[in-house]
């Protein structure tokens, strides 16, 4: 997307080369010169450095004092709802937004919030029903958008397809961030486990450890190296390419940080049976999109080419590290709901008179305590026991000397 023609061009200069606290102080600077009532997209452009910056509470101030010099504004409103949430105000973010939605707006990015605020304060029903609302409302903007001219399922059933080609699991990788490299070494060594028969497909470039990609070909990776000057909108859908290779049947796409479980494999095996071709799943309460970019699966070959949709694909909003999760919903969910399995621990969406799917675990009273639930960064939420567990192979790992852990 073009930079907003009511932003600080300069500004924006600055930070698109990688200068992001300088173009911060410069866009700060030129802010206060402003006479008030000042341009709504300067708190818009300064919220969302602050964003990107993870410094959700000032973005929340900057966008307070927004709504009270641009009243009228609701995308100002509704990015104070979102960065009060992030900023851990649950109650704040909350009444904001209820206060937003009593005005009508039906934006579904409020309800994400709105579902994840309720859930924090443990107001479950509440979250429920908001979370539930937001996946209706983006099925109603996106699930009925025009399919590629001539594109229709196959006459063969799913099973028929994929007959005698590879099943994959199929992650990308950037970087040399110990979250991302510890949950990929822990996936690699989970995979022959849970997904006996599966090949691990690893999308990545040369900033990768060599140690690293050395130690994921002793593992039995296949390793599909990509420009190290893409974009961190291509290198998000770098895992995307498993789709539409013709020597793929079964496909998962995961995400490095998030390892793999047999909640999740139990959950796939009902899919692998069910007679459709593609999967998603939800697992919590922040999971409010139509696909989480590392929590679906398919049988390749089915989808329009997804590298040319990328392509052609033109944005509405400004980047954000979420670039994926847009592109799934706003180019391939159209096609996932003509032949889908959704498992949803906490939301219902009903798809062509059908709705979401309890896990298995669930049914069989045997859902996880905690915050545990598939796709959870185990990094972040259960570090020790990682570091239990990779003990042995990170001894010599280059990626640990160099980290603070």
């Amino acid at each position: 997307m073009a930079t907003p023609s009511d932003w600080f061009a300069p500004a924006h200069a600055t930070w698109s080369a990688g200068q992001r606290h300088k173009a911060l102080q410069q866009l700060i600077d030129h802010f206060n010169q402003r006479p008030r009532p000042r341009e709504a997209g300067l708190f818009k452009q300064i919220s969302y450095y602050l964003f990107l910056l993870a410094d959700y509470r000032s973005a929340s101030q900057i966008l307070a004092q927004g709504h009270v010099e641009c009243p009228a504004d609701e995308e100002i409103a509704l990015n104070q709802v979102v960065c009060l949430s992030r900023a851990n105000d649950a109650a704040g973010s909350l009444a904001a937004g209820e206060a937003l939605a009593a005005q009508g707006c039906l934006n579904p990015v409020l309800f994400d919030s709105l579902a994840s605020s309720a859930a924090r304060l443990k107001r479950h029903d509440e979250a429920r029903e908001h979370g539930s609302r937001a996946l209706a409302l983006k099925d109603e903007q996106h699930g009925g958008l025009a399919l590629a001219k001539g594109w229709q399922l196959p006459a063969e059933s799913p099973s028929a397809v994929a007959a005698g080609k590879t099943r994959v699991l199929s992650f990308g990788l950037w970087g040399k961030g110990p979250r991302y490299l510890n949950g990929m070494l822990h996936n690699l060594l989970l995979a022959p486990v849970l997904y006996p028969g599966w090949r691990v497909r690893l999308y990545h470039d040369d900033s990768v450890p060599d140690d690293f990609l050395a130690l994921a070909r002793e593992l039995d990776a296949e390793l599909c190296e990509r420009p190290s000057s893409d974009t961190l909108r291509q290198r998000l859908c770098w895992r995307f390419a498993v789709a539409d290779d013709p020597t793929v049947g079964y496909f998962v796409v995961r995400d490095c940080d998030s390892v793999i479980s047999l909640r999740e494999v139990r959950a796939v095996q009902m899919w692998l049976t069910s007679g459709r071709f593609f999967h998603v799943m939800r697992d919590w309460w922040s999971h409010t999109d139509l696909v989480l970019a590392g929590l679906w699966g398919g049988v390749a070959g089915v989808l329009p080419p997804l590298e040319t949709l990328l392509a052609q694909w033109q944005p509405q909003h400004v980047e954000t590290p979420n670039i994926d999760q847009w592109f799934m919903k706003e180019c391939v969910w159209r096609y996932l709901r003509e032949s889908l399995v959704s498992h949803d621990r906490c939301y219902s969406l009903q798809i062509k008179g059908r709705d979401s799917l309890k896990f298995p675990d669930d049914v069989l009273g045997e859902a996880p305590g905690g915050t545990a639930h598939v796709g959870s960064d185990e990094w972040t939420r259960d570090r020790a026991f990682q570091l239990r567990q990779l003990g042995p192979w990170l001894k010599e790992a280059s990626w640990m000397r160099d980290s603070d852990v």
